[in-house]
């Protein structure tokens, strides 16, 4: 007769979970018990999540695949982690077959995923808050430095061009923020060359966990010429890096990194270790970001939620915000995009941040700014806060 063990989940009657091993024959009848793990009562953990944002949030997605994180800066405390489309988690304890195997089996929504953390993006132009600190730190351009925009810019065979599809002239950095110039951040990326761009992606957390503590986080990618060799079998080109300087190309990056590097600005450059526990220790860490510089990278972030910026449905917002839209490309042949904004406020004495990522969503502006607007709205309480319908959106969505 074949004899088998198994583990039996055991509940005393305070629901704690405990685990004993039992012997079996083939049939599944029970002949002895063969050892015991008796339920343990754990510390309690309260959570730094916010039941009723939660909500909300799932509420104002609507089942679109997409993610909202809301933070403090000064603590990395979150407030808010949503990945969308959910699950129901009581179907596994529920032992739920039917539904379990719905979300296993859903290939196009990936309902298990948590998009906040374990799927990659590129982030789009949300990363020349990056280059705006890499350029400005390394002394290649000053608050003042001005780079012509020409519209288009050509190397060799290849035109690269702006995503307005028109010049605005001459650029320094505040207003390159604020329009999200491409132009100037492709001669920015040259001036600095890929090394330093890596440099200042790694300080503000790209590349690596946040150490948030979920399960399932991924590191995301911040290519070099020794990453393409290794991986592509391929060197180092001048494309390559104007890719890289508008958040495209190989970078790879999750929405909590992106929320973690709006801390360090809003944080004036102190990086906080991500965290979902209401009581855990503050862990953070200076970058090395000048104040001057700090300023001015704000000041451009104040101006892209300002009219000409880019953030058109956050321009008439009473409390003073910071952000950066993002449009980027999915890079598997389409035309989608994924759509970003990440954002502080009160500008000059942040309180908190949010971040959203709408996955194949269109625009930045379009898309994910609404998000944001709709939140803070009732974050500060602003609800006669107009969304400006009658702008021209061609002159200002990124």
């Amino acid at each position: 007769m074949m004899i088998l063990w198994v583990e039996e989940e055991l509940k005393d009657i305070r629901g704690k979970n405990g685990k004993r091993v039992i012997e079996v024959d083939a049939f599944g009848n029970y002949i002895r018990e063969l050892g015991r793990e008796e339920p343990e009562i754990k510390p309690k953990i309260s959570l730094s999540i916010d039941a009723y944002w939660q909500d909300k949030i799932y509420q104002l997605l609507k089942g679109r695949k997409a993610v909202v994180i809301m933070s403090e800066p000064s603590t990395g405390k979150i407030i808010s982690l949503v990945s969308s489309p959910a699950f129901d988690s009581n179907a596994f304890s529920d032992q739920d077959n039917q539904k379990i195997n719905g979300y296993l089996n859903d290939k196009e929504n990936l309902p298990l995923l948590n998009r906040a953390i374990s799927a990659r993006y590129h982030p789009g132009s949300v990363f020349k808050i990056v280059m705006a600190t890499a350029g400005l730190e390394s002394g290649v351009i000053n608050k003042d430095t001005l780079i012509e925009d020409t519209g288009t810019l050509k190397v060799g065979d290849y035109t690269y061009k702006t995503w307005s599809g028109r010049s605005d002239g001459m650029v320094d950095i505040i207003k390159a923020i604020k329009r999200s110039n491409d132009i100037f951040f492709y001669k920015l990326g040259e001036l600095l060359g890929v090394d330093r761009i890596k440099t200042w992606a790694l300080k503000y957390g790209f590349g690596a966990k946040t150490g948030v503590e979920i399960s399932g986080e991924v590191e995301g990618v911040v290519p070099d010429d020794k990453w393409k060799r290794e991986t592509k079998g391929e060197g180092w080109y001048l494309g390559n890096t104007y890719h890289l300087s508008i958040g495209q190309g190989d970078l790879d990056v999750t929405p909590l990194q992106v929320n973690q590097m709006t801390n360090v600005i809003a944080n004036k450059g102190n990086k906080c270790k991500m965290s979902i526990l209401k009581d855990s220790k503050v862990e953070c860490e200076n970058i090395g970001l000048e104040e001057n510089n700090w300023e001015t990278i704000v000041e451009g972030m104040k101006e892209a939620c300002h009219t000409g910026g880019t953030a058109w449905p956050l321009f008439n917002f009473k409390t003073e915000l910071a952000c950066k839209t993002g449009t980027a490309e999915v890079g598997d042949g389409s035309n989608d995009t994924h759509a970003w904004l990440t954002a502080f406020a009160p500008a000059d004495d942040p309180k908190i941040s949010i971040t959203v990522m709408v996955e194949r969503g269109g625009e930045g502006s379009d898309v994910a700014a609404p998000i944001v607007g709709d939140i803070l709205k009732e974050w500060f309480n602003e609800p006669n806060t107009l969304v400006p319908r009658y702008i021209d959106k061609k002159e200002v969505t990124e």
